[in-house]
């Protein structure tokens, strides 16, 4: 090497020293620590972040509490927000307190956070961002506060502790994956105002049991309840217009699923290896079924499909296994008999009986009337304030959102008046 490339090669490293320094520099001015928390200040206003430079995973441990304001070089900043990947996998938290002026927590701003056991939302928060809480393994409950309308992918994501989770009925839309891998929940209520739902929203939720959906939620996307293996029972809302492929994949504890007369559409592989599933029944507008959408469910005994015109099977058949269909019995209504002897696959049945009937949504209590005590059923809901609990004679919960708007209230009383006036 020439002393004129020694010279040059000298300056570039000199150059690249004076360049991280000048970065690191400028980066240590941007972000600062109060109290052993990293800020970055806007205005009057301070971001809780994270700093690759300076911080490590075992920077937090402990108990963390976040201050409403601090003072910083003589002037009084207020904590608003959480940033992206804040505390992510500072996995020696074990608990943290948000303050009331917090308005957002950023993306992955808690991911793999392990330890960390408890944590309270303040109402003021109005954002949470992507897996904002995914990998929480330690976390067991958590209660969304009533500022929010949106759960977005992944919040909740293999938090595989969480046994309770409360949403409160201001959550228009839930996001994809929001409780994949939730492996300890056991329950869980869709309110009414939900009107978007992701797909793989309760994938892998292994040990949930049971489940409503409300009322406005319009479909159940792909991988829905994949593998939720202890699912024994679903309750639908009346929205739902089309069921996602594999949306109950691996459901090994459900014996009996009905689908509402709105659903039009079940995509593939339904219901694959829901292996101890004995009855279906198909509501009254479905028009299209996906790709065997029984494969594996070898226990069937029962079909009953509600529409008079016979489904158009995409491909495949119903079945994985051609001898089902003489083994399970296809009910249809007595009028559509003929229809489907007629028609492709559904032919196939070896049993074909026309004694199925649509239920009439109005019959509140189910005693196959619709009368005034269905109306008084409807009034005892809405002064318990449309809580549930209550059930029919045969066991079943009772459905007072006669309507379907989402709500339970005098327009579901309306409706039943209306229902009885025409049959006189």
């Amino acid at each position: 090497m020439t002393m004129r490339q020694a010279s040059q090669f000298t300056h570039l490293v000199l150059s690249m020293i004076l360049l991280f320094v000048t970065t690191v520099s400028a980066m240590a001015a941007s972000i600062i620590e109060v109290d052993s928390i990293m800020y970055t200040l806007n205005g009057d206003e301070a971001i809780v972040v994270h700093d690759d430079y300076f911080t490590s995973p075992d920077y937090y441990v402990g108990d963390i509490v976040i201050p409403e304001s601090f003072i910083y070089q003589n002037q009084t900043y207020t904590v608003t927000a959480i940033g992206v990947e804040a505390f992510i996998y500072c996995n020696r938290i074990t608990s943290i307190t948000l303050p009331g002026t917090i308005r957002a927590i950023g993306d992955r701003a808690f991911e793999y956070c392990s330890a960390l056991t408890s944590i309270e939302i303040p109402n003021s928060v109005t954002s949470i961002g992507y897996y904002a809480f995914s990998g929480c393994t330690g976390l067991t409950e958590i209660t969304f506060p009533k500022t929010l309308t949106t759960l977005v992918e992944g919040v909740l994501k293999n938090c595989t502790s969480l046994t309770e989770v409360t949403l409160p009925k201001t959550i228009t839309s839930i996001g994809a994956r929001l409780f994949e891998g939730c492996t300890s929940l056991t329950s869980m209520v869709v309110p009414n105002s939900v009107t978007t739902m992701g797909a793989n929203v309760f994938d892998k939720c292994y040990a949930i049991d049971s489940i409503v959906i409300g009322n406005s939620v319009p479909s159940l996307g792909d991988y829905t309840f994949n593998d939720c293996r202890a699912l024994k029972k679903v309750v639908i809302g009346k929205s739902v217009a089309s069921i996602g492929k594999y949306a109950f994949h691996g459901c090994q504890s459900l014996t009996e699923v009905t689908l509402p007369n709105p659903v039009t559409t079940i995509g593939d592989w339904a219901f694959w290896n829901c292996s101890q599933l004995l009855s279906v029944t198909i509501g009254s507008g479905v028009t299209t079924l996906g790709q065997t959408i029984f494969d594996g469910c070898h226990q069937i005994t029962s079909v009953t499909c509600l529409a008079a015109t016979p489904p158009n099977v995409i491909y495949g058949g119903l079945f994985d296994d051609s001898g089902m269909y003489y083994h399970a019995k296809l009910h249809v209504l007595p009028e559509a008999v003929d229809a489907y002897e007629a028609a492709e696959i559904w032919k196939m049945f070896l049993q074909i009986i026309g004694d199925a009937t649509i239920p009439v949504i109005e019959d509140v209590n189910g005693d196959g009337e619709v009368n005034v005590a269905d109306a008084n059923s409807v009034v005892v809901i809405i002064i318990n304030g449309g809580s549930g609990g209550h059930t029919r004679p045969d066991g079943e919960p009772i459905d007072a959102d006669v309507n379907g708007d989402g709500e339970v209230n005098i327009a579901d009383i309306n409706a039943i008046i209306r229902a009885i006036l025409n049959n006189l």
